[in-house]
């Protein structure tokens, strides 16, 4: 329904898929508490950041998916930057633990055949963005379709 709303308002669609970098290590290191605080912390943020119109959901484990209806393609870079950022930068309290985590982010905003192919291609961004460094921002499209490069990184 939220694609059909999209395409027949001709709205854009960021949808971004937000993992948490080496969250095993976090549970196998402190413990499954302070993972679920971890877990938590995460979720506040992306839930704190975005309008009551988009959708941010745990796909289960350390994995989330953002749906942003009508953020502006050339913004949502920058938004998603941002929140990356602010995790790492986020000192997490587990009891008397100060935990520090980064996540990894694949953005789509370009308007495929459905909302799928959007979640599959962010997804196709987030793992290149493991694979390549983790701790960034992965979007497509940039400048070439077939390219991932974090947007402001020539």
């Amino acid at each position: 329904m939220l694609y059909a709303n999209v395409e027949r308002r001709n709205l854009t669609l960021a949808v971004a898929m937000v993992d948490i970098d080496f969250f095993k290590k976090v549970n196998d290191t402190y413990g499954h508490a302070a993972g679920d605080k971890v877990l938590k912390h995460v979720a506040t943020t992306l839930k704190n950041r975005f309008r009551e119109s988009d959708m941010v959901a745990r796909l289960g484990g350390e994995e989330f998916c953002v749906l942003c209806m009508n953020m502006a393609p050339e913004h949502a870079f920058d938004v998603f930057e941002k929140i990356r950022a602010d995790i790492e930068a986020a000192d997490i309290v587990a009891g008397n633990l100060c935990i520090n985590v980064t996540v990894s982010v694949g953005l789509c905003t370009t308007l495929l055949d459905s909302l799928e192919d959007m979640i599959k291609k962010a997804d196709a961004m987030l793992y290149r963005a493991k694979e390549t460094g983790r701790n960034q921002v992965l979007a497509y499209p940039y400048p070439d379709p077939d390219m991932a490069r974090p947007y402001g990184n020539d």
